[in-house]
Order: structure tokens, then sequence, then C-alpha cells
């Protein structure tokens, strides 16, 4: 499923052209090694390479929006796990799973309402299940979605890259299909 990168980092920067048009005028100040390890020693937790490389390529102060979804500079990466901690969150399938927000539960993007966000489990501790449809996650490193309204975790049972691939295909799925419309 996963393309190279540099097919990937095109196809995002095609999508910020088309939502955030002013933000391409002036080159972000993009993170370093330094800005990605301090935000890492903070959080207390280990971000996936394409995580990195996403800020390393785009931005560390620039929140960018792709399509729904508003990517946070990297300075506020876990602003949400910060506010969560203590607080009882449930699987929308298996509402008896219920467990306290993990602090290595990192929230990376915010949709546009600002009720639900993505965030990525970081934690190397948590039990995995590949067979067990009632684990919260089936995978280290995996992309979930939070609905701060209702208090409940979607697995998206995919990674960052793959989750960016999946939104991605979407945004141009509707570009085209708006296209069409258009031309009628």
């Amino acid at each position: 499923m996963s393309v190279n990168l540099q097919t990937l980092w095109q196809r995002i920067e095609a999508q910020i052209v088309r939502h955030e048009p002013t933000k391409c005028v002036t080159p972000p100040k993009v993170a370093s090694e330094e800005d990605i390890v301090e935000v890492e020693t903070l959080l207390g937790v280990k971000l996936p390479d394409e995580l990195k490389m996403f800020y390393q390529k785009f931005s560390h102060d620039w929140a960018w929006r792709l399509g729904r979804w508003v990517i946070q500079p990297l300075p506020d990466l876990g602003f949400l796990t910060d506010c969560m901690l203590g607080t009882t969150v449930s699987d929308h399938a298996f509402t008896d799973n219920e467990q306290y927000w993990n602090p290595k539960w990192i929230d990376f993007a915010e949709d546009l309402d600002g009720k639900k966000f993505m965030c990525l489990n970081l934690d190397p501790d948590t039990e995995i299940k590949v067979t067990d449809t009632e684990s919260l996650f089936t995978q280290m490193e995996e992309v979930f979605e939070y609905d701060l309204e209702e208090g409940y975790i979607v697995s998206e049972g995919v990674n960052f890259r793959d989750w960016l691939e999946d939104l991605l295909t979407e945004l141009e799925s509707q570009e085209q299909t708006h296209a069409v419309q258009m031309k009628k």
C-alpha cells in the first residue's frame, strides 16, 4: 500500500497548496533533529520515523490543514494527552472495554471542529492482540481517532504513513469527483 516517501511528500505539498495557499509563500522553519529529540524527551516517547520526517520536511511551527484535519505544529504534540490524563475512554465497538487515557497516546491532528483528534499509540507496553477483536490496538504506532464529545476511541488499524496516504487518496478522490461535477 505504501508509496515511496518522495511521492507522498509531493502529494502533501499539492494539498497544502490547495488548502493553505498563503502558507506556501514563505517557507516554514522545519524541525531539526534537536527539536524532535526535545519533544520526544518532553513526551517520554519515540516518535515514528515518518512523523519525524514530516516535521523535518514541512514545519516545526505551523499547523497544516489536510482536508478536515489540521496537523499540529511539532511543539503542540501531546496537547490533548496532557488534558486527558486520568480520563476513562472506551473503544467505540466494545463499550465495556474501558481504560484510562495512556500518557503515551500522543495526538498529532485535530479536526476542524475541534471535537475529534487523531492520535498515535506510542506505548511499547501496550497489549497487542491481532486475533482478539476486543483489543484496542492491533499494531505498534497505530493511529486512532478520539472523539472528545463521546469519549470513544476508534482504531484506524494503520500507522502514520498509511494514515497520511489514505487521507491523501480520499482528498484526491474528492477533487476528481468535484472536477467531474463542474464539467457537467
